[in-house]
């Protein structure tokens, strides 16, 4: 009952005079505004759903796919803590639509640093040492590619 408090309050402004359905996977819930209050938390949140439209729908866990797969995420919530710092490079390497520049720009006043070029023999094991190595004849088949893009536009 609590997450459904929370998430009306939350969702507030795009509820408010319009009838929606919530569906649950707590059969209990179903009956909510049929059944007496009996504890002092009822107590406090009845009277929250109270200007509502809303109607209780029950559905199986398993037939409820959305809340379903939402429970499952328990393990893997959080992973996303580890790509905060490519989602960040994306963000400020990114070309903004209406600046027309990348936010890194804007700040520093001059063009994000491009990947730096790998040095061959720096790396202490033989594999990083290849893997760097391909990767760096990656970027410049990417570079010239570009170029030859760019210049097939330009004419």
């Amino acid at each position: 009952m609590l997450a459904i408090v929370k998430a009306i309050r939350i969702w507030r402004p795009y509820l408010l005079g319009k009838r929606f359905i919530v569906r649950t996977d707590h059969q209990s819930l179903k009956y909510l505004l049929e059944q007496r209050i009996t504890t002092p938390a009822q107590s406090r949140w009845l009277p929250k759903l109270l200007g509502y439209d809303y109607a209780i729908e029950y559905k199986k866990g398993p037939e409820n796919q959305v809340v379903d797969s939402l429970s499952r995420m328990g393990s893997q919530s959080k992973k996303w803590v580890e790509w905060i710092p490519w989602a960040k490079f994306s963000y400020n390497t990114s070309i903004h639509s209406a600046t027309k520049i990348t936010p890194f720009e804007a700040v520093y006043g001059k063009p994000p640093p491009s990947l730096l070029t790998y040095v061959p023999g720096t790396a202490r094991v033989q594999a990083v040492d290849e893997y760097l190595q391909d990767r760096d004849q990656i970027l410049r088949e990417l570079r010239r590619n570009l170029q030859l893009a760019q210049e097939r536009m330009k004419s």
